[in-house]
């Protein structure tokens, strides 16, 4: 053991060793700052490289509150460093299907967003009712640039506000995009995957789970992982080892007994889809006997294996077969009567919806 005398001798030894390094390097540096200093961006290259970010992308309009304007191009669709969405997360979301000039479930999805609001403490930078008239507006301008068989998604994110990097709310504000969507029928995704339950990822808290948050975090993980493994979206479980939602969507089964089955949504987002499913199921599928029960229900892992006669996921205007799920085939590996029955019935509903004023920026 170094006594404490050397033990001194020692620091004062590595910490003028220390300087006189940090003096060596920092002489070299400043002989060749062309080589070692990070440059400063100018204007144009700043400019040019948004305009690179956004050259694969199909966003036609955005809104920003702050402005109370429609941003046409799309090198300004941008957000400030220091707004709370983007550094504390602050902030919610939310995003719908648009087909044929109508907006699909504007009502469902507005509700939502208020109840994700009021939760997350966030108030509208206007009266929400004027936000129906400035949604339209947008889609009307951004149909300018898309057809009216382009499949067009609307996303509105309202934030706690920007101006510093703080923890406490600032002034909101809400900004919406408008992007094109991919084709859908005829896809994989169409047809079915193979999915995976994930029980790496902890189970969101209720106040994240039942609302529409831009904490995303535990979601993107459940998908990474579920991508790393050969999965698709990747299922989540709570403390219970149940079944609670897709990263990206609801879940349900068909088992033998032609019984329905979602989780409950104790720890899972009540989603929009699911819901309009569960209403058509209602008013027709039971009716036609190809369903004879539906029931919210705790569900492990292993009764999903075992009676599904069908599972699928629930997300957007997408209603996606599950063929297999942890390498475990789902009734005869293909997918079912009431999975085929739901995209039909999705892919009719989006003719319906509040009409878009399209003639209002027609040149």
């Amino acid at each position: 053991m170094l006594s404490r005398a050397a033990g001194f001798v020692f620091k004062n030894r590595f910490k003028t060793s220390l300087l006189r390094g940090l003096a060596t390097q920092q002489k070299k540096n400043n002989m060749d700052t062309s080589s070692t200093n990070t440059p400063v961006a100018s204007r144009a290259e700043i400019q040019q490289w948004l305009k690179d970010t956004y050259k694969e992308e199909s966003i036609l309009a955005m809104y920003n509150s702050r402005l109370d304007k429609i941003i046409a191009d799309p090198d300004l669709m941008n957000l400030p460093i220091h707004d709370h969405m983007v550094h504390r997360a602050h902030g919610i979301y939310d995003s719908l299907s648009v087909r044929h000039h109508r907006v699909h479930l504007l009502d469902k999805h507005l509700r939502r967003l208020e109840h994700s609001a009021s939760v997350a403490r966030i108030p509208f930078p206007f009266p929400t009712d004027s936000l129906v008239q400035k949604i339209l507006d947008l889609l009307a301008f951004a149909y300018t640039k898309a057809t009216k068989e382009d499949l067009l998604n609307l996303r509105f994110y309202l934030s706690s506000g920007d101006g510093d990097f703080g923890i406490l709310p600032k002034e909101s504000v809400l900004y919406a995009v408008v992007v094109k969507g991919h084709p859908y029928k005829g896809t994989k995704l169409y047809d079915g995957v193979s999915e995976l339950i994930i029980k790496d990822v902890p189970v969101k808290p209720p106040i994240l789970a039942t609302i529409k948050s831009t904490n995303y975090l535990l979601n993107a993980l459940t998908a990474v992982f579920a991508k790393e493994r050969g999965g698709y979206l990747g299922i989540n479980v709570d403390n219970n080892g149940f079944l609670t939602e897709a990263s990206l969507a609801n879940v349900g089964l068909v088992n033998h007994r032609k019984e329905f089955l979602t989780p409950k949504l104790d720890n899972a987002l009540q989603g929009t889809t699911l819901v309009r499913c569960l209403e058509h199921m209602e008013k027709t599928l039971l009716k036609e006997g190809k369903l004879a029960k539906i029931e919210f229900k705790d569900i492990t892992p292993e009764e999903a294996y075992e009676s599904s006669a069908e599972f699928m996921l629930f997300g957007g205007d997408k209603i996606v077969p599950v063929l297999t799920l942890d390498g475990h085939r789902i009734g005869n590996g293909k997918k079912g009567l009431v999975t085929q029955a739901l995209q039909d019935f999705i892919e009719n509903d989006l003719f319906d919806g509040e009409e878009i004023p399209v003639q209002k920026y027609a040149k």
